[in-house]
């Protein structure tokens, strides 16, 4: 095709466009129309060599239909790539490959969500260690995998706590045995009883509140988690 033919089929095409798109339905409103010269990845660079990410091309490509094959893989392209696109605004490490995750990840909450169903009090149905050990193994395995081994520890305050809380229960005790004696041991610990939420129970709370209020918890870590993907 010759500059001429081509200069008259682009005037054909900003005609067309006049008569069936309205204003800024479509790149191609500006007085002087963009000309795209080649595309990469989620862009499309004109003759200068300039970047442009346009959203509104894709309605104006579906209303027009168009037949260009280099504007369609580059529409191609910019689908393929909103995930990156996502990772790059909220600056989150984008992990090709990683949908398997997603089906699994969705797979647990869903058992989980099975489970809290009947636990709900009065409990029909308990979770032992191989249920709960089975858990934390399985998160712990995805954030391997996402290259998100410390935003664990945010998503699962509660869980830390409660390990810790064994931790520091036994170190101390075993401590303070050695230094000072098994009685003084026993009237110093540091929590009444180990994991945390029994030293709750032996304080008084009813097993609901404990239940409860440590959902609360593990809600807000989420989303404390959640908020330090963009501040990251």
């Amino acid at each position: 095709m010759s500059a001429i033919d081509g200069q008259e089929a682009r005037e054909d095409l900003l005609t067309l466009e006049s008569r069936v798109c309205s204003y800024g339905d479509t790149v191609h409103y500006a007085a002087q129309p963009a000309v795209f010269a080649r595309c990469e990845g989620s862009y499309l660079y004109d003759r200068e060599d300039r970047p442009y990410l346009d959203l509104q091309m894709w309605y104006s490509a579906v209303n027009l239909g168009y037949a260009n094959r280099r504007v369609n893989d580059a529409l191609k392209a910019q689908v393929d790539r909103l995930p990156q696109l996502a990772s790059q605004y909220l600056h989150v490490y984008y992990l090709k490959g990683s949908g398997e995750l997603v089906v699994f990840c969705a797979s647990l909450m869903g058992a989980c969500i099975g489970f809290l169903w009947y636990n709900t009090h009065p409990a029909e149905v308990f979770m032992g260690d191989t249920g709960s050990l089975a858990l934390g193994g399985a998160l712990a395995a995805v954030s391997i995998l996402l290259k998100s081994e410390f935003l664990l520890l945010l998503v699962g305050a509660v869980f830390v706590a409660e390990m810790f809380s064994v931790i520091l229960q036994r170190f101390v005790f075993k401590y303070r045995k050695r230094r000072y004696g098994l009685e003084y041991a026993r009237e110093h610990r540091v929590f009444k009883r180990a994991p945390l939420h029994h030293h709750y129970e032996v304080k008084g709370w009813d097993e609901a509140q404990v239940v409860v209020r440590f959902w609360i918890l593990g809600v807000l870590s989420a989303f404390i988690a959640l908020s330090t993907l963009k501040l990251r």
